[in-house]
């Protein structure tokens, strides 16, 4: 006696896809399903900086002053190194390069509109510091009378040696204490937001807002303000300041504010409430983002997805049904 094997038939299937091609929800549903179940994880990587065999303190003036004044400050500079070093002083002019708060040394061009360093004069040009000791270099910024208005902006550079050893040329760490100065008068403050964002999507908190933006003023500013963050009813929940950074003329910058909630489950609205300025001119912007888990994705998806061919099989069912009752009706 011969058996034959029964090939399970995809009719079922084919009327099944029919039907969801024929029912506009029943195939949005699926979409939405397909969709976030193939919603990329994000991960952020946090760049860290390592410290060399120098600290400065402190790393940038933040310092105001009127044409003719003249201004005096000092720098600690520790020796962290197992070594004697000597350390010879210097000064230039910087300006922005980058969009991430970087800075350009830019030397012998007295000229800029910005330019500061002519008016730093230190009182040393070097200074020897033992291991693990600390020492402390004395400097005066002599503003000139027909100085112009706005921001000027130099840095003290710190350049370590190769310790006490005669005839050593090369320069095998540096580092810098900014100098950041207003000076008083017509200055112009005009900025603008690039742009404001999130990632459209994230697995988990924290959740990275990024503000960009643009001076075309004549002195550096430095927004500060608050982010509301509010659910996708328009409930408020929660409120963080904004993370502000000096943005220089001429210039555009990036500055990065966490929320850091690490649970947060739906989508949300950031909204940016900021001011910059003597004159605390606004800046307001908004961005929206989601934030689910990934197993909290797939399980609803299925959910749907499981939904979906329950109702089919019960559509299908209450056919078949109504076929028999038909057939038992008529004899």
């Amino acid at each position: 006696m011969t058996t034959h094997t029964r090939i399970p038939t995809i009719k079922p299937l084919i009327n099944i896809l029919n039907f969801v091609k024929k029912h506009t929800v029943i195939r949005a549903l699926v979409s939405f399903s397909l969709f976030v179940s193939l919603i990329p994880l994000t991960s952020s990587v946090h760049a860290q900086v390592s410290s060399g065999g120098t600290t400065i303190v402190p790393p940038t003036f933040e310092l105001f002053a009127n044409p003719g004044d003249s201004l005096s400050e000092k720098i600690s500079i520790r020796n962290e190194t197992g070594s004697e070093e000597v350390y010879n002083i210097s000064a230039a002019d910087f300006e922005a390069s980058g969009d991430n708060g970087e800075v350009q040394l830019v030397k012998g061009d007295s000229s800029r509109s910005f330019s500061l360093a002519s008016w730093i004069n230190a009182d040393q040009t070097s200074v020897d510091i033992p291991a693990h000791r600390e020492g402390t270099i004395s400097f005066i910024i002599n503003v000139p009378n027909n100085a112009e208005p706005g921001g000027h902006y130099g840095a003290i550079q710190i350049q370590s040696g190769a310790g006490n050893t005669p005839g050593a040329a090369n320069v095998s760490a540096g580092q810098v204490s900014l100098v950041l100065l207003r000076v008083s008068g017509n200055v112009t403050e005009k900025a603008s937001i690039v742009g404001f964002s999130a990632p459209g999507y994230s697995e988990y908190g924290p959740v990275p807002l990024t503000l960009k933006v643009q001076n075309a003023g004549n002195a550096h500013i430095k927004p500060s303000g608050t982010i509301i963050i509010t659910d996708m009813f328009g409930a408020k929940v929660d409120e963080i300041q904004l993370n502000g950074s000096n943005v220089l003329p001429n210039a555009a910058r990036n500055m990065v504010t966490y929320w850091t909630n690490k649970n947060p489950i739906g989508r949300f609205t950031a909204t940016l409430v900021a001011t910059y300025g003597e004159k605390h001119e606004a800046l307001l912007a908004s961005t929206t983002f989601t934030v689910i888990p990934k197993p909290l994705v797939i399980g609803v998806s299925i959910a749907i997805v499981s939904l979906i061919i329950i109702i089919l099989l019960v559509i299908s069912g209450r056919k078949r049904i109504a076929k028999a009752l038909k057939v038992i009706a008529q004899g």
